[in-house]
């Protein structure tokens, strides 16, 4: 699990593997870092894959269903995850059907009925919804 994560930071030079720990603590991994990624559980996958994207700074973030597999707790946690890159300034584009998600972090959020103001947006924004392809279900931060 940490080598993983590290390998990501890797690409960013000015990071390291306490940095590395500090994204995994982040996303309730740190006491799994020794383990080999096939041996987690479904949830601890899903939390890994994030973290590991987002471990060196990326411009974009694309989640496709960042919240399956994952339990409420996790899930809220997933949400501040986004709420924090989009405050960072960073793209980030949620493919899902999790309501519960869209309403905690969206925006904007469009579905085959169109583009919606999601409730209590957390005022970033960073594309147009009309960019968006109009079959899929996202959320805009």
């Amino acid at each position: 699990v940490l080598s993983e994560t590290c390998l990501a930071i890797s690409m960013c030079p000015t990071k390291s593997k306490d940095e590395a720990r500090e994204v995994l603590e982040g996303f309730g991994l740190k006491e799994l870092e020794a383990r080999h990624p096939q041996s987690l559980s479904g949830g601890e996958k899903q939390r890994l894959v994030v973290a590991v994207g987002v471990a060196a700074p990326p411009k974009l973030v694309i989640l496709d269903e960042p919240t399956s597999g994952l339990d409420g707790l996790n899930l809220r946690l997933m949400a501040d995850h986004i709420k924090k890159l989009a405050a960072q300034g960073i793209a980030v584009l949620v493919i899902t059907h999790d309501v519960e998600l869209i309403n905690l972090c969206a925006d904007y959020k469009r579905n085959v009925s169109g583009v919606q103001r999601a409730p209590d947006p957390i005022g970033c924004h960073t594309a147009s919804p009309a960019q968006l392809n109009e079959t899929e279900a996202v959320a805009l931060l």
